[in-house]
């Protein structure tokens, strides 16, 4: 899939690599397919690319890059929402907000 971001230009996006959210980021209802994208090389940062707005795009990093004892408690229904059966398997991040004044 050919992808035009604002960010990024034009990429190529391999189609096993786009994720489908099946709940979508609060506030952002309408979008639910994103890939993922490295950030600056050296950095621990990535990013989360809407593959259906070019303009949208969300920094992500690892929680526990910031606090190590960082957990994840989700029952059974939300196990089996997202098709695994342990947290163990999931990549975890968290969203970044950036102010304006940096």
């Amino acid at each position: 899939m050919q992808l035009r971001t604002s960010r990024f230009g034009d990429i190529d996006v391999p189609d096993g690599s786009v994720i489908t959210f099946t709940q979508p980021i609060i506030g952002f209802q309408e979008y639910r397919r994103f890939v993922l994208l490295p950030g600056p090389a050296e950095s621990a940062v990535t990013w989360l690319q809407s593959t259906e707005s070019g303009e949208l795009a969300f920094l992500l990093m690892n929680p526990k890059d910031v606090v190590p004892d960082y957990r994840v408690q989700l029952g059974q229904h939300e196990l089996s929402e997202l098709a695994v059966a342990a947290v163990a398997e999931l990549e975890i991040y968290t969203i970044l907000v950036v102010s304006e004044d940096v």
